[in-house]
């Protein structure tokens, strides 16, 4: 990649991770645990399915996972991270793309119902094997024929305050042969998560995934690390091992899930996000059924979640939630922490189940909470939580407004809340209980300088490079020829960025900031699963002369967004 789009990359991040951290406004409560469970989303995700290699494994897992497991789970979306076929000519060894791979892999999950409205395909190294450009995967895939990309962002719930789910092309565009596999992000492909960031700002998280570990990336690794960072991703849940890891980079769940085609364990994981709480779970292709708590959080995850918020000492009404699915409706579910009597949990809408932990008498450190559910016996969820002082729960006055602690000081939230001088909600305005100092998303201008406030900043339109919505900042350095002029050698440059960005049949540039039209959005929970078919005012000198660098950097002419957002891209 060349050097002017990386700094571009680069400093529009730590702009926005500026304006983020310190703007009035910027900081929110998404780690804080939600008295209502109104806010859970939930997808399905699994990897490798290698249909064509041998054994009727692949479509057997595959046909479960979009049949039954989607049937009684009712995802917001199915998520399949690469290989999607084996590419190999009989099943033995890949070498490019079989025709009757691809339509055998097409034609299984159409009958599943599903469609580019419920249904995330991405690319894997097999799926680009001698196939320069990925005409097979942008033909037969379900996303690739539904929006001529390789990569995919979309949100689930309030476009404003959903969940935002971006797919990753990770595998080289160079269709090189096997065993070769030049994994990576080009140019073209980290504009476009930067931009679906960037257009999801708003989002309550961002959930990446992609078809090759991090440490595989072979280009783009740094960038998309550092985007990551920026915007305090979630997770990146991958495949490509066949072997099943979970760990974290920084705040960042890395889950490394095993084949569903090839793998005897660990194919499918279900994730979830209650409220600002992520919560996932791996789970054998077939096996019933299926447990997830959701709140609380589990702070063993990976090995330790640093997501993970304690909950206060003598809480009587901490929530519980768990998700529960299986081959036949639940009956009794009932939560038990460490050796208390298991108290039970009510339905609270499909698939939910809902409760209270009394915190009093629980010694500060870390406890075990068990899910169980009749009429099972077996798949219960145990997690870890930790019972700690927060700030709205330590006797101190942390505001030194002359209140203490939740429910006394207004500044509260709740007793997770780690801050108390958040602004109480105002009766009559359903949008109250924003930040100090906030009105209506923040200040306007500062020194005289227009700033994001409710809406964001965006590159204005005119001005594009050849595409359909390319930055200016990237189009000044796209010659007619197409490759980027960074001032490096082609032989310095990554040799197959101008394939990332070019249409392999019409020749085309891609724009890297999505489709021309909006892809339909779920209706409902499980839409095409029901049935086959620091300071603000210390850090003001600062915010100014890194967004004014950017600004001068990247040559973009800032407006304000209309106000409009779209669920998909």
């Amino acid at each position: 990649m060349g050097t002017a789009v990386r700094r571009t990359v680069a400093l529009a991040s730590v702009a926005t991770w500026v304006m983020a951290t310190w703007m009035p406004g910027a900081a929110s409560a998404l780690d804080e645990y939600r008295a209502s469970g109104d806010r859970i989303h939930w997808v399905l995700v699994t990897t490798d399915t290698h249909i064509g290699t041998s054994g009727d494994r692949p479509q057997e897992n595959l046909a479960w996972v979009t049949r039954e497991a989607c049937q009684a789970v009712q995802p917001e979306w199915v998520v399949v991270t690469g290989d999607l076929t084996d590419a190999s000519p009989g099943g033995l060894i890949p070498w490019g793309p079989q025709e009757g791979e691809w339509r055998d892999y097409r034609a299984l999950v159409e009958a599943s119902g599903m469609n580019a409205s419920v249904y995330l395909d991405l690319p894997g190294n097999h799926d680009q094997y001698n196939d320069r450009g990925m005409p097979h995967f942008l033909q037969w895939s379900i996303q690739g024929a539904a929006t001529g990309r390789t990569q995919q962002s979309v949100v689930m719930g309030d476009p404003d305050g959903g969940v935002h789910l971006l797919g990753l092309a990770t595998p080289g565009n160079d269709g090189a042969v096997p065993p070769l596999d030049n994994a990576g992000l080009d140019a073209g492909e980290l504009l476009f998560a930067q931009q679906a960031l960037e257009d999801h700002g708003d989002a309550v998280a961002h959930v990446l995934f992609g078809h090759h570990p991090l440490d595989d990336l072979t280009y783009g690794r740094q960038e998309i690390e550092d985007l990551m960072r920026t915007w305090d991703v979630a997770a990146y849940l991958y495949g490509h091992t066949h072997k099943y890891e979970a760990s974290f980079q920084g705040r960042t769940l890395l889950l490394n899930l095993d084949s569903l085609g090839k793998a005897d364990h660990n194919h499918v994981a279900l994730l979830a996000l209650d409220g600002g709480i992520l919560s996932v779970r791996a789970f054998d292709a077939g096996k019933w059924p299926m447990i997830l708590v959701t709140v609380p959080a589990d702070a063993a995850l990976g090995g330790g979640n640093p997501r993970a918020p304690s909950l206060p000492p003598d809480w009587p009404q901490c929530p519980i939630r768990a998700l529960v699915f299986g081959d036949q409706p639940a009956g009794e579910v009932t939560a038990q922490v460490d050796d208390r009597e298991p108290v039970p949990l009510r339905p609270a809408g499909y698939g939910r189940f809902e409760g209270t932990l009394d915190t009093t008498g629980l010694s500060v450190g870390q406890h075990r909470l068990r899910v169980r559910a009749a009429p099972w016996n077996r798949g219960d969820h145990e997690i870890a939580f930790r019972v700690g002082a927060t700030a709205c729960r330590n006797g101190k006055d942390d505001d030194f407004d002359g209140l203490t602690d939740w429910p006394d000081d207004p500044g509260c939230e709740s007793p997770l809340s780690e801050r108390e001088d958040r602004v109480p909600p105002d009766p009559g305005d359903p949008g109250g209980g924003e930040d100090v100092g906030v009105a209506d998303g923040g200040p306007e201008t500062i020194a005289g300088e227009e700033v994001p406030g409710d809406s964001e900043l965006v590159p204005e339109a005119a001005d594009e490079a050849p595409g359909d919505g390319m930055p200016e900042a990237v189009a000044e350095e796209v010659p007619e020829a197409g490759a980027l002029d960074t001032g490096e050698s082609e032989e310095d440059r990554n040799p197959v960025a101008r394939d990332a960005w070019e249409n392999p049949e019409t020749g085309a540039l891609d724009a890297p900031d999505g489709p021309s039209e909006d892809t339909p959005a779920p209706a409902r929970k499980g839409g095409g699963c029901a049935a086959p078919a620091g300071s603000p005012e210390s850090c003001l000198p600062l915010l100014i002369l890194l967004w004014g660098t950017v600004t001068a950097s990247s040559r973009r002419t800032l407006r304000h967004r209309d106000g409009s957002r779209r669920e998909t891209r």
